[in-house]
Formats: C-alpha cells, sequence, structure tokens
C-alpha cells in the first residue's frame, strides 16, 4: 500500500495497482482508508501497459459496471411501452386519432 494506491497481486510474480481515485465511487482520502493488507480486492482491469510492464485496475469501475449491468437487466424486464405521446395517443384513443 502507498499513499497513491493499492497494489494487488494478480498471481505469482504480476501485479497489478489500483490507484487511489479507482478505489471506490465514494472520496477516499487513504488507501488505509478503504482496506488494509491482506485483503482480498476485486477489480476491473483499466489498462495494460506491455511496454512498462504496468496494469492499471479499478474497483470503482466494477461497481459502475455491475450497476449498469442492473440496470439493463432491470430495463430488459419491465413490459415493452410506446415510445412517444403519439403512440400512447392511438392506443387509448383509437387508431383514427389525428385523421379528422
Amino acid at each position: 500500500m502507498t499513499d497513491f494506491g493499492v497494489f494487488l497481486e494478480i498471481e505469482e510474480g504480476i501485479e497489478g495497482m489500483i490507484h487511489v481515485s479507482e478505489l471506490s465511487k465514494e472520496r477516499v482520502n487513504s488507501p488505509s482508508d478503504f482496506t488494509e493488507e491482506g485483503v482480498t480486492l476485486t477489480a476491473m482491469v483499466l489498462k495494460v501497459n506491455k511496454k512498462d510492464k504496468k496494469i492499471a485496475l479499478s474497483v470503482k469501475s466494477l461497481e459502475r459496471a455491475g450497476e449498469y449491468d442492473q440496470v439493463k437487466g432491470y430495463m430488459h424486464s419491465q413490459e415493452v411501452v410506446a415510445s412517444n405521446l403519439g403512440d400512447l395517443l392511438k392506443e387509448n384513443l383509437g387508431t383514427n386519432f389525428g385523421k379528422d
């Protein structure tokens, strides 16, 4: 752990880093406010820099992706609704609406 982020061992000999700004959607002043050494964290890979051998990780992006999936699932589970006012009026007033 450093002042600017948390290093995670992805597997033996391979580490990635979560910058303090990527730890949470909420403001985190210090990584020690978010986690402690030895705790297992789940994070999303943001970027792999082969040249510099760096892997950027994010807990915040993983949380957002999960929220997006929840909203997407909810929207797909809803009934199909008329997409505009004209369609709603035609449904409620009959198909001859607007033809007089």
